[in-house]
């Protein structure tokens, strides 16, 4: 998939190519937009690679939207097409004119949904499950498995979250733990987070124009 958020009109592309690095005959890859426009994030859902989510401006342009997609492809007698079927969709909470989402998804029933200082879990249905306001500066970068979410912040703090169940048989978050990364003399911020089962990494950007790698591991 490909997309920019830079115009107003923006809308994402689907590309399928039976290969990446060779083309079959004559033809090109096949493309089809996705129809909406504004797009300010999307994912596919790692449990289902043909569905796609996509944060996007409402029709009145003044207010945010979150739409589900299911992607397919269709084989006629003489061409291919991509065919993109809308699933869901519902408002989101969120100002016209925030900027720096960050939308990432942990199975095929929620999503996960940072914009400024905030984090929200949605169900796939607009439900919203639960939400934070741990940090004190803009999340910069998300990073969600199968066990924890870990958010970035330019307030030089990292915080996780662990997935439990919730007493109605779904996945809710709980605030864990709070990682700090040094003195703001010497840095400005976080600005990406990766994690797995065992250990996160974040980089921090420097004052000096230099970027720190940090190491957390986790510890039974």
């Amino acid at each position: 998939m490909a997309g920019t958020t830079q115009g107003a009109d923006s809308s994402p592309k689907v590309i399928f190519s039976e290969s990446l690095t060779s083309s079959s005959g004559d033809e090109g890859p096949l493309s089809q937009l996705v129809p909406v426009s504004g797009c300010q994030a999307a994912v596919f859902i790692p449990t289902q690679p043909a569905r796609l989510a996509v944060i996007h401006h409402s029709e009145n342009r003044r207010d945010k939207a979150l739409t589900v997609f299911d992607v397919s492809i269709k084989k006629m007698k003489y061409k291919t097409e991509i065919q993109v079927q809308q699933v869901e969709s519902f408002p989101l909470m969120l100002s016209a004119w925030s900027s720096g989402l960050h939308l990432a998804a942990k199975s095929s029933n929620c999503m996960v949904l940072a914009a400024g200082e905030q984090l929200w879990l949605y169900s796939l249905k607009g439900v919203l499950l639960s939400s934070f306001k741990d940090h004190t500066g803009p999340i910069t970068s998300i990073s969600v498995d199968s066990f924890r979410v870990v958010t970035a912040s330019q307030d030089l703090s990292l915080r996780v979250l662990t997935w439990r169940n919730h007493r109605d048989g779904g996945l809710t978050l709980e605030s864990r733990y709070h990682l700090l990364g040094g003195s703001h003399t010497m840095a400005r911020g976080f600005t990406h987070v990766a994690c797995d089962y065992s250990s996160i990494v974040a980089s921090v950007e420097g004052n000096d124009g230099k970027d720190v790698l940090k190491a957390y591991s986790f510890t039974s």
